[in-house]
């Protein structure tokens, strides 16, 4: 019942400055499921039980919706012919407020970069979804900070 109330409308309010109230309700839950302590670390409880984090939920569904736009969209490569090493990213469009690159689409296709190229060209949609989850699934987030500032070696 608590991740039916957490997912919904989740791609638009996932961005909010709440989001840590609301993970912090979702680690107190996964501690009640499992039956550990009050103050055991979730990292290895949500990856024992292929739990996703609210955030790592967050991440998904951001990534999976923003796919097509994302291969109809401009690429760094695709503005000059110079072969340089970040041809494949997609362009983010300059943006003057703060309050515009915290929003969704920015931030997906921002996401979308930070992906290994393997994982891009995941085949069909169902598999793109598989693969990214299972990704998730071994590194829980706990902020989209995290997330953006990891080295995505998988």
């Amino acid at each position: 019942m608590f991740h039916s109330h957490v997912c919904y409308g989740l791609h638009l309010w996932g961005h909010s400055g709440r989001l840590g109230d609301v993970l912090l309700l979702q680690k107190k839950a996964v501690r009640v499921l499992t039956g550990s302590d009050y103050m055991a670390h979730c990292r290895p409880l949500f990856k024992r039980l292929k739990m996703l984090t609210v955030v790592n939920q967050y991440i998904l569904e951001c990534l999976v919706r923003i796919r097509d736009r994302a291969r109809s969209a401009d690429t760094r490569g695709g503005i000059h012919g110079y072969g340089t090493r970040q041809t494949h990213l997609i362009n983010m469009p300059r943006c003057r407020l703060a309050r515009t690159q915290r929003s969704y689409p920015f931030i997906a296709f921002k996401m979308f970069n930070k992906l290994p190229e393997w994982v891009k060209d995941s085949g069909s949609d169902r598999q793109f979804r598989a693969v990214l989850r299972s990704l998730l699934v071994e590194h829980p987030f706990y902020s989209l900070s995290e997330f953006l500032d990891s080295e995505m070696t998988f």
